[in-house]
């Protein structure tokens, strides 16, 4: 129940990040922030790293705990690693972290 509860506090805290990204205002964001990812190929995942520190610091410890080689973006209740995937009209795939592997594997259609 505890991450029913934080869940629901990080969604509504997270509907204030806008939907739509520009990709060169992304990158002069981060860059202007002094954000030391800016510069990545990756944009796409750091500028929702960088969106969910700035609009998540409140509550949440940022970066999260790190176990060995592992670092968790974010800790508030339970360790987060944030994702953020681009979406296309032709098939969405934004849950593929949450699938088994065979629902999205090799030969997939």
């Amino acid at each position: 129940m505890q991450l029913k509860v934080a869940s629901k506090k990080l969604a509504s805290m997270l509907l204030s990040v806008p939907k739509h990204w520009d990709g060169k205002q992304a990158i002069e964001d981060m860059r202007n922030a002094g954000f030391p990812h800016w510069r990545q190929m990756e944009w796409i995942g750091f500028y929702f790293q960088f969106l969910c520190a700035k609009h998540l610091a409140p509550i949440m410890r940022i970066p999260g705990p790190r176990y060995g080689n592992v670092e968790f973006d974010g800790l508030y209740k339970i360790p987060w690693d944030f994702k953020a995937h681009a979406m296309s009209s032709a098939r969405d795939f934004s849950d593929i972290h949450d699938a088994p592997y065979g629902a999205y594997g090799a030969g997939a259609a």
